[in-house]
């Protein structure tokens, strides 16, 4: 059969999601699932990081729908300029042409905007309400489908956006809303973006809980080892702004007497559970501070501590922020620029370097920790 143009078929937006839904948001189980009402979460932080927001609200109802509202500016309901018989939120429902926003002075740009498209596409029922211009403005949609255009309804002093929605189970399969999941990533955020005041509800359980963070990542650290014995009573704090290659770093940690420790990595609010340059960065920071002080004040003599030896004892948050990070996976649990090791590992060394040497009593306790965790490896080592 001969090849020509009429044999290529060329799928419209909402089709292809709803084909490929793995492509949007990495798999059609549990993860996938959540992934999706976790994207559409942060499209809240973007207007918090540009100050619009100071409210978030999550209740998950009783008929198995999500709701996700907010007190921002609302989702644009003016007329599209390209195309006029649709409002912009209708474009944003229905097209793919509009993925991100162009605003380079916010930090918005560190987080990637899923299009309201894909979350209509992978949706049973969705329904939007914006706030907006003195009413309250809604569209209606299912399976990626207009069901009811734009209307105006009553007066309101009300702002922001909400949204209620299900996802489609022809797609995920009878999956439910894992309250607890849900939960606690509503916290991880609250801590994530200090100040932002987050209400949560699952009407399924008669549960609710609200959670806010003054002190962001260093409430975050004390959270995590409120149940650990500390080496020191406040956590560290290391945070600097590269304004001219658009990224911030920001890590917090504390050393821990009893157990191994854990290093949580975030990649513009994602939580990337399996790890990536960033948290590599930070590990050889670590690494070559203690090996520097341990060497300048002679408490190493020889070979330095292993990078695991080092992290031993280590609860840290960290936080890298950039505008197209790039991530191995749909999911986003893994951070591949490799060119961040040693932009986190040169920002580490240097605040920690300061710190052990304004706080030589602590720097001398973690430099012997190490020492002694590495002399103990190597006995282990000799006796297989």
């Amino acid at each position: 059969m001969k090849y020509t143009t009429d044999n290529v078929r060329v799928s419209e937006t909402i089709e292809c999601i709803r084909r490929r839904p793995a492509m949007y948001v990495g798999g059609t189980d549990t993860v996938g699932f959540h992934y999706l009402f976790f994207e559409v979460i942060n499209n809240v932080l973007n207007e918090f990081d540009e100050k619009f927001v100071s409210r978030l609200i999550v209740k998950i109802n009783s008929d198995d729908t999500i709701k996700v509202a907010d007190n921002g500016r609302g989702i644009s309901v003016g007329k599209s300029p390209d195309q006029e018989d649709l409002s912009l939120l209708e474009l944003y429902l229905t097209l793919n042409n509009i993925q991100k926003r162009k605003q380079p002075e916010s930090r918005s740009l560190h987080h990637e905007f899923i299009g309201l498209n894909i979350l209509n596409a992978l949706s049973e029922s969705l329904k939007v309400s914006v706030y907006q211009n003195g009413y309250r403005w809604s569209v209606e949609c299912q399976q990626g489908n207009i069901t009811q255009s734009l209307m105006k309804h009553e007066k309101t002093q009300k702002t922001g956006t909400e949204i209620t929605y299900k996802p489609d189970q022809e797609i995920f399969q009878d999956l439910k809303f894992d309250g607890e999941l849900i939960s606690n990533r509503l916290r991880e955020l609250a801590f994530l973006n200090a100040g932002l005041e987050i209400e949560f509800e699952d009407q399924r359980k008669n549960f609710s809980e609200n959670f806010h963070s003054k002190n962001g990542l260093t409430d975050f650290v004390k959270f995590l080892n409120e149940d650990e014995q500390v080496l020191y009573d406040e956590p560290f704090e290391i945070y600097e702004n590269l304004s001219e290659l658009e990224t911030e770093i920001h890590i917090v940690f504390q050393n821990i007497i009893a157990n191994e420790g854990s290093v949580a990595g975030f990649v513009c609010d994602h939580h990337t559970k399996e790890g990536g340059t960033h948290i590599l960065g930070f590990f050889k920071g670590l690494n070559q501070a203690i090996s520097e002080y341990g060497r300048r004040h002679g408490l190493i003599n020889g070979e330095p501590p292993s990078f695991d030896v080092c992290v031993f004892g280590v609860s840290a948050v960290v936080c890298y922020n950039v505008p197209n990070p790039n991530y191995e996976s749909p999911s986003k649990s893994y951070l591949g620029n490799r060119k961040v090791i040693d932009l986190v590992c040169g920002v580490t060394e240097k605040h920690l370097s300061r710190y052990y040497l304004e706080h030589p009593e602590i720097a001398e306790q973690i430099v012997s920790r190490a020492v002694f965790h590495q002399s103990q490896r190597r006995m282990l080592n000799s006796q297989i």
